[in-house]
């Protein structure tokens, strides 16, 4: 099955892995090189966090002051990963050409869920030269 998303170039092919008790695991291929390699960290559900997030969670990032975009997750090392645990990985964001020279390494963004944060994502990397940015605000740092 493929799916093409709204206004992306990102295609992805999703298949029906393993079924287990009340969750159903979905593997996630994407057709676009990642954007950013990242160090995640999420917030415990009782300080209003998720219970878990597996590799293919789509949250929504501030990538610049004024917005949000959806992203793509890809963990390295794990598939599942609980809350207050830091794991690197990548985000291939959906449209990162309506959001250009916004990024930079060391920058802070948050992961969303709605209005919700629900953790934090720190740039290690800038793959896509187009989010690069040489021009480090700190009042436009995301959080």
């Amino acid at each position: 099955m493929s799916e093409r998303l709204w206004k992306s170039r990102i295609t992805l092919f999703v298949k029906i892995t393993n079924i287990h008790s009340r969750y159903i695991w979905l593997e996630v291929k994407i057709l676009r090189d990642p954007d950013v390699e990242a160090i995640f960290k999420f917030i415990k559900p009782e300080d209003g966090g998720r219970k878990l997030c597996v590799s293919g969670y789509r949250p929504v990032h501030k990538v610049c002051e004024n917005y949000l975009t959806t992203g793509i997750h890809h963990y390295y090392d794990k598939d599942i990963v609980y809350p207050g645990e830091f794991i690197w990985g990548t985000i291939t964001f959906i449209t990162p050409e309506y959001y250009p020279n916004c990024l930079w390494k060391g920058k802070i963004i948050t992961i969303q869920e709605g209005r919700k944060i629900v953790g934090y994502a720190e740039i290690v990397k800038i793959f896509n030269e187009i989010l690069r940015s040489d021009n480090k605000t700190e009042h436009d740092n995301g959080v």
